[in-house]
């Protein structure tokens, strides 16, 4: 709890010693090697989150929850192979946990594999199809695909309902905004993608990524100078 305060507080070092110092008083805890690792995750260094993932592994090596993560680690140093093989074991372990599923379809669509994604992605709304962002990634899937291409616009309805009853409680989310804004551009609602894109750049004008994915938007609803 402490480790977590610092780290809110910005006061990443005093975070870092705090998760040490608990790592050696309890060497065997998975659950403190865990959030070790997903500070250096939040933080960029995968790396030493790796390294924390791995070292959990060795001591709890039937732990769905750190497949997971050490997948997500994998996918963001671009270790395709390893992330399917850790997102794959996540699975077998816990079979009813959703976010493997998920990062594993969201995977083989960057991938172009798309029948694939998509019957992960499906396999995923068997256990909870509440997530907006499941049905967005296997809309765009099915979009991809010449034999599913039919179940895009109700896929990609679906996310928009959903992700319009979430904005209502985090009006201002990041993440959100864009997927509702690419969902409104694919479903032909230019005005409400170009006014949730609006919004976005207002509320977090200083955040570089964001710049790029309203560009994509901007050029998927025909606005072209926006985008440029």
């Amino acid at each position: 709890t402490m480790a977590k305060v610092y780290e809110s507080s910005g006061k990443i070092e005093d975070a870092e010693a705090t998760y040490r110092r608990a790592v050696v008083m309890r060497p065997h805890s998975w659950g403190i090697r865990n959030m070790f690792g997903s500070f250096y995750f939040r933080l960029g260094r995968y790396a030493e989150a790796e390294q924390q993932f791995l070292k959990t592994l060795e001591l709890f090596p039937d732990n769905a929850r750190t497949c997971q993560n050490l997948g997500s680690v994998y996918t963001q140093q671009q270790r395709t192979d390893e992330a399917v093989a850790a997102f794959k074991k996540a699975i077998e372990l816990a079979p009813k946990y959703v976010l493997p599923h998920s990062n594993l379809g969201a995977l083989y669509f960057q991938q172009r594999r798309y029948e694939e994604s998509a019957r992960i992605l499906e396999r995923a709304l068997e256990i909870n199809d509440r997530n907006h962002n499941i049905w967005r990634t296997l809309a765009a899937a099915y979009s991809c695909s010449k034999e599913e291409k039919h179940k895009a616009g109700a896929a990609f309805q679906r996310a928009l309902e959903l992700g319009e009853r979430e904005l209502l409680l985090n009006p201002s989310n990041v993440r959100l905004l864009v997927h509702l804004a690419d969902c409104c551009s694919q479903l032909d609602q230019p005005e409400r993608a170009r006014e949730l894109l609006e919004k976005l750049l207002a509320c977090h004008p200083k955040e570089v990524s964001i710049y790029f994915q309203a560009a994509v938007v901007y050029e998927q609803i025909g606005d072209r100078r926006n985008a440029v």
